[in-house]
């Protein structure tokens, strides 16, 4: 057997005090016993105890994206069916009535304003500005609606934004101008919608 010298007979000397101060803490608690009557404890409740765990065709909907290109790209598609399940569990019942739901909830509406505006030599025109955030999907939207109707988002986590501008021509036809840009590409269109 060879001898410890140095630093690893100091670090064994240490861990050696260290394990002496807890024995030295610990006996005297081991002699304290808890006295626990059990006619006077109260059974353990569960808040809920009707949860079925079921998975239908339609769960799966909600969290396998439908509408994907066809990509090589494993993170992206990771990232959007971890993105559409974790909404998905937002928005459930179970999420929303928690407390960490009612404060989503709450500080979400706390971030959201809205407000109109009349116009000024022509009282006709009204204008409306909504702008929110939604800082649990990383978006912002604001909205206008007034001369025009033109809706501006940004999503973080996409790294993405679009603009949309659009004028009614006709009773159930506009005319829309869109730009939309990420860190890969800007596209602008130019075209008609209609409705019937």
């Amino acid at each position: 057997m060879v001898p410890m010298v140095g630093k690893e007979f100091e670090r064994k000397k240490g861990m050696m005090k260290v394990f002496f101060l807890f024995s030295a803490l610990l006996l005297p608690l081991s002699a304290v016993q808890a006295r626990v009557k059990l006619s006077q404890t109260k059974p353990v409740v569960f808040p809920q105890t009707d949860v079925k765990l079921s998975v239908n065709s339609d769960d799966v909907r909600k969290v396998i994206p439908m509408d994907m290109k066809a990509t090589n790209d494993a993170g992206a598609v990771a990232q959007r069916v971890g993105d559409r399940a974790l909404q998905n569990w937002l928005e459930s019942p179970a999420v929303k009535n928690s407390s960490f739901g009612r404060t989503a909830t709450h500080v979400e509406g706390a971030m959201k304003t809205e407000m109109s505006l009349q116009g000024g030599d022509d009282k006709k025109t009204e204008h409306k500005i909504a702008f929110q955030v939604q800082a649990l999907q990383a978006t912002t939207k604001l909205q206008y609606k007034g001369w025009v109707n033109a809706e501006a988002n940004y999503d973080a986590r996409a790294k993405a934004s679009s603009v949309q501008l659009t004028e009614k021509m006709m009773d159930n036809k506009n005319v829309v101008l869109s730009h939309t840009a990420n860190s890969r590409e800007g596209v602008s269109s130019l075209g008609v919608s209609w409705s019937w």
